[in-house]
């Protein structure tokens, strides 16, 4: 590793119990295809997680990105990884820098997220099989359902409206692609209002998918089962939260 960096909230200094990790490292050059290959070793030698989800078109430009769920207090510690090739790489000048053995060049905050996208649509995974699709889109309800949680905590509706529907969509998406025949309902609680009736709403969501599970089993979908206890404790904690 050439150099570290946080980015959001943490790098900010306006993070709390809610808040994620975004971590960037550059890689050299002549590393960084090993490294964006073998970024599922490289991020469980923190400490093995309890769910990882890989997302394509987030990975900075000739790097790779990855989602992981972490063991935490309250549930899952959610944290993004960002690897790019040192070539590439440049500090943002409101970022949290860790270390830097490369002396990369610093830049204006905004001009380097716009460098951070991808400016082509890549999918979301690297496989066109249909049993690896759902077991990405069963691992991306999980992880988005961690999110909707945290918004619904924060109080926004919007988000909370917004991101509920996409992840019920994601479930019928799972239903269809396998031609499992019980179809979800498309009763989302992407209309619900007030924190309680949005927290109803999402484990409602959660239990029609766990619902999939022996089904998708029977297939070979890989259901994270620790990494959903985890963000079911986070479902927990958050509504413990708002109950006070």
């Amino acid at each position: 590793m050439r150099a570290a960096w946080l980015s959001g909230s943490i790098a900010r200094g306006d993070d709390d119990w809610l808040s994620d990790i975004d971590l960037h490292v550059a890689i050299t050059d002549e590393s960084i295809e090993e490294v964006v290959q073998y970024r599922h070793d490289f991020a469980a030698g923190v400490m093995p997680p309890t769910l990882s989800m890989d997302q394509m078109r987030n990975a900075p430009p000739q790097g790779g990105y990855l989602l992981v769920h972490y063991p935490g207090e309250y549930g899952p510690q959610h944290a993004d990884w960002f690897w790019q090739p040192e070539s590439l790489a440049h500090l943002p000048d409101n970022g949290r820098l860790l270390f830097d053995k490369a002396r990369l060049p610093v830049i204006d905050g905004k001009v380097w997220e716009k460098e951070m996208h991808q400016t082509e649509i890549r999918p979301p995974i690297d496989s066109t099989d249909r049993v690896d699709l759902a077991t990405h889109n069963l691992q991306f309800f999980w992880a988005m359902g961690l999110i909707v949680a945290k918004y619904i905590v924060r109080g926004d509706d919007e988000t909370v409206g917004h991101m509920t529907g996409m992840i019920e969509r994601t479930l019928d998406g799972v239903v269809e692609s396998l031609g499992i025949t019980e179809r979800l309902s498309g009763d989302s609680g992407n209309s619900a209002t007030g924190q309680l009736a949005q927290f109803q709403a999402l484990r409602s969501a959660s239990d029609r998918a766990k619902s999939l599970h022996t089904d998708l089993g029977n297939l070979w979908v890989a259901v994270p089962h620790a990494g959903i206890t985890h963000v079911e404790r986070f479902f927990d904690a958050c509504e413990s939260v708002m109950i006070e």
